[in-house]
């Protein structure tokens, strides 16, 4: 399990200087060798960048020091802890391959997606209604092409070889797998890791086509979503699209809307409010984990009924638990077996942190409450005047303000159309129409 951040308060000024000193580590060794970032003649910066990003930012030692001064310095770190050449070989000997890799490639059709884990698989089965889908795991790719993944030396600078060793074998495995296959499209799922931006620019060298479907939404355009060079990028609607395209020129973001969501025409409970917990890591601290813990409870306290979804990534301890359920008007759902857009349908408003469930509960018709206490961050894309309203930046204000919708159920009625409102302006689609858009753009 990943380590958790202690503190949210100082999240954003680190993850900025972290940035900025992950652009200056790429751009120091530029001025020495303008090519120092090219394998075989693709620049790998930007997967380098992010693959450093998701490396670096939840490592506490960087976040102490930043702490204390204010400054960051991933070069010494990275001198000790980058992963080199001899340890990925041993895990690939580790991961040799237990089938026939022929038996991958003779099986595909006319559209194959790579993706990072099994939620996204889950998401692209469901989103991506084509003929002749088939979708394969990153590490699936690891397995079959383990012979296939050694890199040549002398295609690769000395940097990228010595600290970015992994790079150049993912290089290795997607573009043997993707030459293979007689795939015409290849799909990916979110596109903000470094395997993404390696298959990428492959599938574009090799002539096929690169498509990328919004998954999530971080709310802040990082580097992993920054220099996306996909042929296309199906976006959930025209406000996403417009602030990723600012950091991501090569790309062309098209708007579909959202597809594994819809408008609920479920009676909903109005007293009935869904808690969506994040995990404690990247720009969540434990205080603001624990802090949202507290609010739980405390709106427990005004007659509330309430729903909490856990973070998979963060089970609830037993502490936790009974802590909540010692509330008769608390439930913890179970994630398995209770999907998300059945349990925002219940719901009258949707609390969380800044969790992109946020902005998606307003397509079932649920109001989203973000609970952004003691943090500086700038929630992105804008909301209007009335649904600010329900972004906090206190503990008092937030139960003030749930007192008072629980007085007043014409105030959520109206706030509940102005959501309406606002989602079909960030929403292009929803559910199957969006589904409709998706396979439209495939199957051209």
């Amino acid at each position: 399990m990943i380590s958790p951040s202690q503190s949210s308060h100082e999240a954003g000024a680190y993850i900025s200087c972290l940035q900025i000193s992950i652009k200056e580590y790429c751009t120091g060794f530029e001025n020495d060798n303008t090519e120092v970032w090219l394998y075989n003649g693709f620049n790998l910066r930007p997967a380098v960048e992010k693959k450093l990003y998701f490396k670096l930012i939840d490592q506490r030692e960087l976040r102490k020091t930043f702490a204390s001064t204010g400054q960051i310095d991933i070069q010494n770190y990275l001198r000790d802890k980058t992963t080199n050449n001899s340890a990925v070989r041993h895990n690939l000997r580790k991961l040799r391959s237990a089938f026939d890799r022929s038996q991958i490639v003779n099986r595909l059709g006319k559209t194959i997606a790579l993706v990072s884990s099994q939620k996204h698989k889950s998401y692209c089965l469901e989103a991506v209604l084509v003929d002749e889908l088939e979708v394969l795991l990153f590490d699936d790719l690891i397995l079959a092409y383990e012979k296939k993944s050694i890199p040549n030396k002398a295609a690769s600078s000395n940097v990228l070889f010595k600290y970015h060793y992994d790079l150049l074998v993912y290089f290795e495995i997607l573009q043997a797998f993707i030459n293979d296959c007689h795939s015409s499209t290849v799909v990916f799922i979110e596109g903000n890791t470094p395997q993404d931006y390696i298959g990428s620019i492959i599938s574009k060298s090799l002539n096929k086509r690169s498509v990328c479907l919004q998954f999530g939404w971080a709310f802040n355009v990082h580097l992993g979503f920054q220099n996306l060079v996909f042929d296309s990028f199906l976006s959930w609607g025209r406000p996403f699209s417009q602030l990723l395209s600012i950091h991501s020129s090569d790309t062309e973001f098209i708007d579909v809307g959202h597809p594994t969501l819809r408008i609920s025409d479920k009676d909903r409970n109005d007293n009935c409010i869904s808690f969506i917990c994040q995990a404690p890591f990247r720009w969540i601290g434990l205080d603001t984990f624990n802090s949202f813990i507290d609010s739980i409870e405390l709106t427990a306290k005004q007659g509330w009924q309430i729903l909490v979804r856990a973070h998979p990534s963060w089970p609830l301890d037993a502490k936790v638990i009974d802590q909540l359920q010692a509330f008769d008007n608390v439930k913890i759902v179970d994630n398995s077996t209770l999907r998300l857009q059945d349990q925002l349908a219940e719901s009258s408003l949707a609390v969380t942190v800044f969790s992109s469930v946020g902005f998606e509960s307003m397509i079932t018709g649920t109001i989203p409450v973000f609970t952004l206490f003691d943090m500086t961050i700038d929630l992105q894309p804008k909301f209007n005047i009335g649904m600010n309203q329900m972004i906090f930046h206190s503990m008092d204000a937030f139960l003030k303000q749930l007192s008072e919708l629980r007085s007043r159920p014409d105030l959520v009625s109206n706030l509940r159309n102005e959501m309406i409102d606002l989602s079909q302006q960030m929403f292009s689609a929803t559910g199957d129409e969006a589904k409709k858009l998706i396979a439209s753009h495939l199957n051209d």
